[in-house]
């Protein structure tokens, strides 16, 4: 008995191609129309008179709503997610032009 696996392989290969068409597809509609959560902090960072710090006290600012809204943090919480903000410094100054962390 022969085998051909000619056939085999062509059809691989088209659902491979197939594959890779419906991945380049979906990331490309994922670049035109990004998440309802991208273009809501988009808005936040693209305007002009937002830096670094105000990008912290929004944050702060979101974790104080929770508190409002009954979620309570407990003591241990409130100094984790103080540290942590302080941790990511750099990340709040990344779209500030160049030397505004060092300052």
């Amino acid at each position: 008995m022969k085998v051909f696996f000619t056939k085999l392989f062509e059809t691989l290969d088209r659902k491979i191609e197939e594959e890779q068409s419906k991945s380049a597809n979906r990331d490309q509609r994922q670049n035109t129309h990004p998440l309802a959560i991208h273009r809501h902090m988009n808005s936040f960072t693209a305007t002009e008179n937002m830096n670094g710090f105000k990008r912290m006290q929004l944050c702060r600012q979101a974790l104080d709503a929770l508190d409002r809204r009954g979620w309570n943090r407990s003591f241990h919480q409130r100094l984790f997610h103080e540290e942590y903000l302080k941790s990511c410094t750099r990340v709040f100054f990344k779209r500030d032009g160049p030397g505004a962390f060092s300052r």
